[in-house]
């Protein structure tokens, strides 16, 4: 075996005047015995050549009966081989009907019939014999490079298909298929980004071989290096690429990226089998990524520039890679304070491509802090930039850090909570020109990002950057304008109210209809069944007693409620009624609901408790345990950010300031949301008596 891999290799050398037609190279697997899938003739111990038994006689007999309709599958006997050869005219017909321009060679190529290829190879050299060696040669290669209707060679079809047999034997008939294109794209920037290591070496050595360099260009200007960092595996082929052609990293596409461009946007931790978060961002030092081949081939490529003006640095941030962005400042420090065309650092890409984590890296990492403030070309930080976002967690992680500057000013004299402001404004939830906002307003709404934003950064002690009440901004239009486009505005404003209005109509009445039939209908535990009973047989068997009292309270306060809330939200759904009654009656409304939905859950636990306690206590006290969950619902989001405003109220103003705040906060959302508890159950607790 390894004779034959040293004749092999010695048959694939090409000389100066091109490939020896006298010798075909032989590849180890064709000696192996096979069957023709499409005669099922066998051959072994190598190819049959030359044809026993005058074959040439039986072929030419063929030829006279060449139907265009030929089958190409699994033909790989020489005989069959033979078939094909001369029913398409010596390889010189174009390509079969219906096979999209493919010739013999690309069929074989993708289906990896090696013995196919060798075969018409050697039909073709055959028939040649006599004539010039540059008339054999020029014979081969047009055969071997014609092109189907993708643009694609043979070539490409094998690299395609992963076959390096056939690679290398298409490239000893002709090496100049390894600069033939299709679509911009070379046959080793195919290998390469298929992640094809063999057939890329094959590629580069039948190019040694015959003297003849390779293409590694690809589509859009670029190159095979660009293709080989992107791959999700280690840098082994990056080191390969970059020992053949160094000069492939300087190498940009047409948007003016170069290989390090792609290299920072690919996920370096998915290049590892395993990953150990507590390590963190060091164990990468002894580690071959790409980003550090790149860069410990050429430092400069770190400071390098695309058409949009983005350095490497920014594109790892703008594709969230906190490990590239380490590997980049461990490297070239000063990729710190790089900044592109509009004067942004790599900080403030992560900000308004919303990369969480990179933010996270930044603000916890003590050596980014000489960016936390930098001002683009508008003047606007980071800070800014996150307000702008409306991302609460990107936003608190900076506010947490007490290196950033709450307080500077953009190019428009504006701070970080004049643009929570504006943004503020913008949704039209609160009453315009108030001052002070209703306590009630804080509750409803303290889930919107806006509003936190903007009471976040007053507690944290923000300041504005111009009077607001003496501000006299010139008007850019004209009065007619101005009032055309304020009554668009506020006929948005009512058409938006309307919708949430008849929202929340439908469940309040829904509530009160529920409770009606609750109060009216069968009541729990059913009625007295003789005149014994205090009350008569008409009388509520369950009556007297606290549980029965509490439910029948907080059936009536549901119902009140609800009732309450759907009369108010006529007036909140009336066009006549001016804008800031409907708001007030709307908002007033929607806490009525939000009790009403308490109240009816109370009454459902407590009835459910009094049929259930005599027979199945444990069953009452669990249903009586998880009724509450329904309201708890509700403050799913509020809870987070409550738990994001206390979190930056810690840092920013103490533990003692934090908890005195916590504390007030719960306390006033146990008065205005449980409020009903406290009439349901003391009002019943005077009633209690014993069921006579």
């Amino acid at each position: 075996m390894a004779d034959d891999d040293a004749a092999y290799e010695a048959q694939l050398g090409v000389g100066p005047d091109g490939p020896d037609p006298a010798v075909v190279p032989i590849h180890p697997s064709l000696r192996d015995p096979d069957s023709c899938r499409n005669c099922g003739r066998r051959e072994g111990n190598g190819p049959v050549w030359p044809l026993p038994g005058g074959g040439h006689a039986l072929l030419l007999r063929l030829e006279m009966v060449a139907p265009r309709e030929l089958i190409l599958e699994g033909r790989s006997c020489v005989t069959c081989v033979g078939e094909v050869y001369y029913k398409t005219r010596h390889l010189r017909d174009e390509a079969l009907a219906g096979s999209g321009g493919d010739t013999p060679f690309h069929h074989a190529a993708r289906t990896g019939n090696l013995r196919m290829v060798y075969y018409l190879i050697k039909f073709l050299l055959e028939d040649l014999e006599g004539a010039a060696h540059d008339v054999r040669v020029r014979a081969l290669k047009k055969a071997v490079g014609r092109r189907n209707d993708r643009d694609e060679t043979a070539l490409h079809t094998a690299v395609g298909a992963g076959d390096n047999a056939i690679v290398e034997l298409l490239m000893w008939a002709h090496p100049e298929l390894g600069q033939m294109k299709c679509m911009d794209t070379s046959p080793i920037y195919l290998a390469v980004s298929l992640g094809f290591d063999d057939v890329a070496e094959a590629l580069r050595d039948a190019s040694q071989r015959s003297a003849i360099a390779l293409s590694y260009s690809g589509p859009n200007g670029q190159n095979a290096l660009h293709a080989a960092v992107v791959l999700l595996r280690m840098g082994g082929m990056t080191r390969m690429i970059l020992g053949w052609n160094n000069l492939l990293a300087q190498g940009k596409d047409g948007n003016g990226r170069t290989p390090l461009h792609f290299a920072v946007s690919v996920d370096q931790r998915s290049r590892l089998q395993k990953w150990h978060p507590i390590i963190g961002y060091t164990w990468w030092r002894d580690i071959p990524f790409p980003v550090t081949q790149l860069l410990r081939h050429d430092l400069s490529l770190a400071y390098q520039r695309d058409n949009a003006g983005l350095f490497p640095v920014h594109v790892a941030a703008m594709t969230h890679q906190c490990l590239s962005i380490a590997i980049l400042l461990f490297r070239c420090p000063s990729c710190l304070c790089l900044r592109d065309n509009q004067g942004r650092t790599f900080l403030h890409v992560a900000v308004q491509r919303n990369a969480v984590r990179v933010v996270k890296f930044v603000c916890r990492t003590p050596e980014f802090a000489p960016i936390l403030n930098v001002q683009d070309n508008n003047g606007n930080t980071a800070l800014h930039l996150a307000v702008d976002g409306q991302n609460l967690e990107m936003f608190g992680h900076l506010l947490r850090n007490k290196e950033v500057h709450l307080s500077l000013r953009n190019n428009e004299s504006k701070t970080a909570l004049d643009q929570a402001k504006i943004r503020r404004g913008r949704k039209g939830l609160f009453f315009k020109g108030a001052n002070h906002w209703l306590l009630i307003e804080e509750v409803m709404f303290l889930q919107n990002p806006d509003y936190v934003i903007y009471e976040t950064l007053k507690i944290a002690g923000a300041q504005h950057g111009r009077l607001w009440w003496t501000a006299t901004p010139t008007p850019t239009t004209t009065l007619v304008e101005r009032e055309k486009q304020k009554a668009d505005d506020l006929e948005k404003e009512s058409a938006k109210m309307g919708d949430s209005t008849r929202t929340l109509g439908i469940a309040s009445v829904l509530i009160a209809s529920v409770s009606f039939a609750a109060a009216l209908a069968r009541l729990p535990g059913g009625y007295g069944a003789n005149s014994n009973h205090a009350g008569g047989p008409d009388t509520a068997s369950l009556s007297g007693s606290w549980r029965f009292d509490a439910f029948m309270v907080a059936d009536a306060l549901a119902f009140i409620c609800a009732s309450a809330a759907t009369v108010g939200l006529m007036y909140s759904g009336m066009p006549m009624v001016i804008l800031s009654f409907r708001r007030k009656h709307f908002i007033a409304c929607l806490h009525l609901v939000w009790t009403s939905v308490t109240c009816l859950v109370a009454a459902f636990a407590l009835g459910v408790y009094m049929v259930l306690a005599p027979v199945a206590p444990a069953a009452a006290i669990t249903i009586f345990a998880i009724c509450p969950l329904v309201v708890i619902c509700r403050y799913v989001q509020q809870l987070y950010t409550t738990y994001f405003v206390f979190r930056v109220m810690w840092a920013t103003k103490g533990f003692r300031t934090w908890v005195i705040s916590a504390v007030f906060h719960i306390l006033i959302i146990l008065l205005f949301e449980f409020w009903p508890f406290a009439i349901i159950f003391l009002w019943a607790a005077p009633s209690t008596r014993k069921h006579g």
